[in-house]
């Protein structure tokens, strides 16, 4: 019996140092496993860390971009509006111009109009001018014909 115990209790330090390794074996990968998984959780801590800054940035730009959205609607609402007046006003200007290119071209008939009536009355004058010296100058020659005449008179009585 003796030798059955020994022969007992060498598979059961057998089957002790068995289970030993197995549960060595276990516990190995079980920390490698926990040394990974802690790894892992520091990376996806760090991009954790880095995706709410992100995102802390991507709404101050959020918050920038709407203002910005609002301003340009502000102006673009104003140039509209503006765009509007003028477009009123350049109207109003086309109608003044056109008014006035009536005006105009309406004057310059009544000015070429008086200027044919001027130019008309020029000629008269001209012609009157031109028959005023034709008579002048025969009032001339009548005056020195007669002064002729009074002179022979003159002459002949003495």
């Amino acid at each position: 019996m003796n030798q059955f115990l020994k022969y007992l209790n060498f598979l059961g330090i057998l089957a002790l140092a068995l289970l030993c390794a197995g549960q060595w074996k276990t516990n190995s990968w079980l920390n490698a496993q926990l040394f990974t998984w802690h790894e892992k959780s520091n990376q996806q801590a760090v991009t954790i860390t880095q995706q709410a800054q992100t995102l802390k940035e991507n709404a101050a730009d959020l918050d920038d971009f709407r203002q910005r959205l609002t301003l340009a609607e502000s102006q673009l609402t104003k140039a509209e509006t503006d765009l509007v007046t003028t477009r009123q006003q350049r109207d109003h200007l086309a109608a003044l111009r056109d008014k006035l290119l009536a005006a105009v071209t309406q004057r310059d008939q009544v000015i070429k109009e008086q200027t044919d009536g001027l130019n008309k009355q020029v000629d008269s004058i001209h012609l009157l001018e031109h028959e005023r010296d034709q008579a002048i100058v025969k009032f001339n020659d009548l005056v020195t014909k007669y002064n002729a005449l009074v002179s022979g008179q003159k002459t002949g009585e003495q």
